[in-house]
């Protein structure tokens, strides 16, 4: 049972990541529901677009000029199983998602190990975040 989505799902090595990647940020990061999407489409934001990030967070903000509330992503987190290490192309994925929907933060996880990244925009760098550090 996905708990975000309330939607039953296969039990594959990659959704029972996502399911403990989920947990850990409602549990322990404290991260509202609300604010979790889960296989977020990329044809909200690219027509045709038939890709699906795994994990998105949003944070709310007010837009002075339009007058009202908007969601924006914060947060995107691409889940693999255990099994699939974490390689270039595992990270060329969730920054592609990431870019897409605008988050300044991506993350990779395989359930076992956890990257962090966040997008400079104004070096247009993208730097890895050590976790320790947090």
């Amino acid at each position: 049972m996905d708990n975000i989505t309330k939607q039953l799902r296969p039990k594959t090595p990659e959704e029972t990541v996502r399911q403990k990647i989920l947990m850990w940020l409602v549990n322990d990061l404290e991260v509202p529901e609300f604010a979790i999407a889960v296989e977020e489409s990329m044809a909200h934001y690219e027509k045709k677009n038939a890709k699906r990030a795994d994990i998105c967070v949003y944070a709310n903000s007010y837009d002075e000029i339009e007058q009202k509330s908007i969601s924006l992503a914060l947060l995107v987190i691409e889940c693999k199983k255990e099994t699939v290490p974490l390689t270039d192309d595992v990270f060329i994925q969730g920054a592609y998602y990431a870019d897409t929907l605008g988050a300044p933060l991506m993350a990779i996880t395989n359930g076992v190990e956890f990257e962090l990244y966040k997008f400079d925009e104004k070096d247009e760098k993208i730097t890895y975040i050590d976790a320790d550090l947090i």
